[in-house]
């Protein structure tokens, strides 16, 4: 096929793994958890909904918001030059650092384009650590997370949560049966 795979897409294994005796989080909850801290803050599970954000934004203090788009019209230049902002962005906050950084793609739309969201991640965080702000917490709002295995990917990455703003809105919208 001459279309481009989605980045996610890259970065699944063609093997089924299992265990045995299946792990069940349901009984194993003593030793098993989704339970996730970011800074003073803790929330159930690294998968957050709009209230959740709102509420680590007033409990963690300043949020470093970050956007991860650019023109579409510029093209892949301007994609880089917005992997170098980002990065300075963060390298610029870690004089006063403060309490989360928020990537966002919001305002996406037929001029403006975001980068992958894997990628503007893992970007971010390689900057955080590069400027010794790996504690702060890192959260990515995306309309481009569509199922687990994105999660995953980005919670590997170094995002200490998701929030997958477009796939929650479609699903409020969804007719029972």
């Amino acid at each position: 096929s001459r279309l481009r795979l989605p980045l996610w897409d890259y970065c699944k294994h063609r093997f089924v793994q299992s265990t045995n005796p299946p792990i069940d989080a349901l009984r194993e909850s003593h030793v098993m958890s989704r339970k996730v801290y970011l800074g003073t803050a803790a929330v159930n599970s690294p998968l957050l909904d709009a209230g959740q954000l709102r509420l680590l934004q007033k409990e963690l203090g300043a949020t470093e918001r970050i956007l991860f788009t650019f023109p579409a019209e510029d093209g892949v230049e301007a994609a880089k030059a917005t992997l170098a902002r980002m990065q300075e962005t963060i390298k610029a906050a870690s004089a006063h650092p403060p309490g989360m950084i928020l990537l966002t793609d919001r305002g996406v739309g037929t001029r403006q384009v975001a980068l992958p969201a894997l990628l503007a991640l893992a970007a971010a965080w390689k900057a955080m650590v590069e400027a010794g702000l790996q504690e702060t917490p890192l959260v990515i709002e995306s309309g481009q997370v569509i199922d687990t295995h994105h999660v995953a990917l980005l919670v590997a990455a170094g995002a200490s949560a998701v929030f997958p703003y477009l796939a929650l809105e479609q699903a409020a919208h969804l007719k029972p049966g």
